[in-house]
């Protein structure tokens, strides 16, 4: 075979390492981050496009059954191909920092309990966990799609910080110079004096 056709006869995989979830174990590179992550030594990677983030992130998918051997579960939380889970958080994020938090939180407690109930785990934290989840109609179906969680999660979240109406109980002390309280759904309180 001549040189000029050895080169063009040489494949170097798909620009995208999502294209290639299958055949990817056969020629990734073990790097310095993928040995960190393995050896949950670091939890985020910061890399530019092309970094090897989504091949890291395909490997350890892969490795499910090494990581279940030692004790932990995987869960995904995005669909690295395809359409994104968060496009929603892009088109109508949250408008305040603790609308944000609370967004991640609750997105991750309902991945959690998805993971639990999968592997059918009845630890008493993991039934209380989803005795709570369940409680605010937060627990999904093992096979929720991860866009269907962070719906549920940002509706929840604004319900929580955004409450479309705030209803207040009064009670009145009937003695003179008494006080009662006034109490109500969204955190609101005042305290009445009355005065004779």
């Amino acid at each position: 075979m001549e040189p000029q056709q050895v080169v063009q006869s040489i494949t170097m995989g798909s620009r995208i390492a999502e294209d290639e979830r299958d055949d990817l174990s056969s020629y990734f590179v073990e790097t310095e981050n993928w040995r960190k992550v393995y050896q949950g030594e670091a939890d985020v990677i910061f890399a530019p496009k092309g970094g090897g983030k989504s091949a890291i992130y395909s490997m350890l998918m892969s490795r499910e059954g090494d990581f279940f051997d030692r004790g932990i579960l995987l869960a995904t939380a995005e669909n690295p191909s395809g359409g994104t889970a968060f496009a929603e958080v892009e088109t109508a994020p949250p408008t305040t920092e603790p609308e944000f938090i609370g967004l991640w939180k609750i997105y991750f407690l309902t991945i959690i309990a998805q993971t639990l109930a999968q592997y059918d785990l009845r630890h008493d934290s993991a039934k209380k966990l989803l005795a709570k989840l369940e409680e605010a109609g937060l627990l999904p179906p093992s096979a929720a799609p991860r866009r269907q969680l962070i719906h549920s999660a940002m509706d929840y979240v604004r319900r929580l910080f955004r409450p479309s109406s705030v209803e207040a109980v009064v009670s009145v002390d009937a003695n003179i110079g008494g006080s009662s309280t006034f109490r109500g759904a969204g955190r609101v309180m005042l305290r009445l004096v009355v005065l004779g």
